[in-house]
């Protein structure tokens, strides 16, 4: 139960089980067409969809390598531990990051943005992330959106742990590069980054001074070597080739994975996150726990919660996994020890998982000598007014 990987359907890890294959088979070419088509869908945009070996950070190395050049700026909406990664990945490809700070888990003034845009009129693109994993909380992506489209700045949103499980929409959003990986809200195994790119990305990669400060995340290869001339790419080689060695078998979980997420259907999915989430939160609160972002401000996939006072997260953690079998995660960074987070995408978001997580935690704190009241975490799940479907 932590904010991914989460747990895998068996019908995915049938999928993997097959004979090795080439990257460059047509078999494979063909399922790696159809699981971008997929994505396509699962991503509700019209942009393409690269995907490949790598982390999600790998799919946001790319887009700042790629979309931006050395001493370019970027504006940073950091309000988290990811933010704060997409600032060291930043100065690693050597574009000039322009950080704007909110607290953890508040709302933000996105004035703030606008009066640092006046303030640094050279500003190419702005990035943030739609889910704060780090706090559980939901940032306001669709609005940053529309400051960058008024500012004609490249925007790029890191949706790692949100796609699949929120509504997302980065056509309408106005949305340059949207990046996900395939082991959270997804529901697949770990290791592949997935990303859509705007038709305005390939121009700006098209019209670079410099040479990108990456080989393997140089995502104008993409358009050279693997995009179908019928849809704007250039095979300069004859044949179609991807520009770094396939993953096959975890394409073939994540393929299955779409099929998964397409056959159940977008709204119901997205509505079983919502609800999920909701009654997540209305069982801690009924067991005297306080959830860390302000109320509204709360993620569909995780929820971060303060542990109780006096009680130590890490003694709560041991002995939900060590006891009772199910893991949840402590904070990172500058949230480790003082915060509590319990995932709740693709699988997990289900009563399936969230009746035995809610009762290893009432029973983890009552061992560790809170007087709770064994039971009623479960009886508020159950008492939900927005019941998930399963309930």
């Amino acid at each position: 139960m932590i904010p991914g990987p989460t747990e895998v359907d068996f019908r995915i890890i049938q999928a993997c089980v097959r004979p090795s294959i080439s990257h460059l088979d047509p078999e494979f070419v063909k399922v790696m067409d159809e699981t971008c088509q997929m994505l396509g869908k699962i991503f509700q945009t019209k942009s393409e969809i690269i995907l490949f070996p790598s982390s999600g950070r790998g799919g946001i190395e790319g887009a700042l390598a790629s979309g931006l050049e050395p001493g370019e700026r970027v504006i940073i909406v950091s309000n988290g531990v990811f933010c704060n990664m997409i600032i060291s990945i930043a100065k690693c490809v050597r574009t000039v990051p322009v950080v704007v700070k909110y607290e953890p888990g508040r709302k933000m003034d996105l004035t703030k943005i606008e009066d640092v845009i006046k303030k640094n009129n050279d500003v190419k693109a702005i990035v943030a992330v739609h889910n704060e994993t780090s706090t559980g909380m939901l940032n306001p992506a669709k609005d940053i959106g529309e400051i960058a489209k008024e500012h004609n700045l490249i925007y790029i949103l890191d949706c790692v742990s949100s796609l699949g499980g929120v509504d997302i929409r980065p056509d309408e959003w106005g949305v340059d590069v949207c990046i996900t990986g395939s082991q959270k809200a997804l529901g697949s195994l770990p290791g592949l980054a997935i990303v859509s790119l705007s038709d305005r990305m390939w121009h700006v990669f098209e019209k670079r001074k410099t040479p990108i400060q990456s080989f393997y995340f140089d995502f104008s290869r993409w358009k050279s070597m693997w995009i179908p001339k019928e849809r704007g790419g250039k095979v300069i080689y004859g044949y179609r080739r991807m520009p770094v060695t396939g993953s096959t078998h975890l394409v073939y979980a994540l393929h299955e994975a779409c099929k998964m997420v397409l056959e159940e259907g977008l709204t119901k999915r997205f509505e079983r996150h919502q609800k999920v989430a909701k009654a997540m939160r209305e069982a801690l609160k009924k067991l005297g726990i306080e959830i860390f972002p302000e109320a509204g401000l709360e993620s569909p996939t995780l929820t971060a919660f303060l542990p109780p006072q006096g009680i130590n997260e890490f003694d709560i953690r041991k002995i939900m996994k060590q006891k009772y079998g199910v893991a949840i995660a402590n904070g990172l960074e500058e949230f480790h020890s003082k915060l509590l987070r319990i995932g709740h995408m693709a699988n997990t978001a289900s009563m399936e998982y969230v009746v035995p997580t809610v009762a290893a935690l009432e029973l983890a704190l009552r061992e560790l000598g809170l007087d709770v009241d064994v039971g009623a975490g479960i009886d508020a799940l159950l008492q939900s007014t927005d019941k998930p479907s399963g309930f």
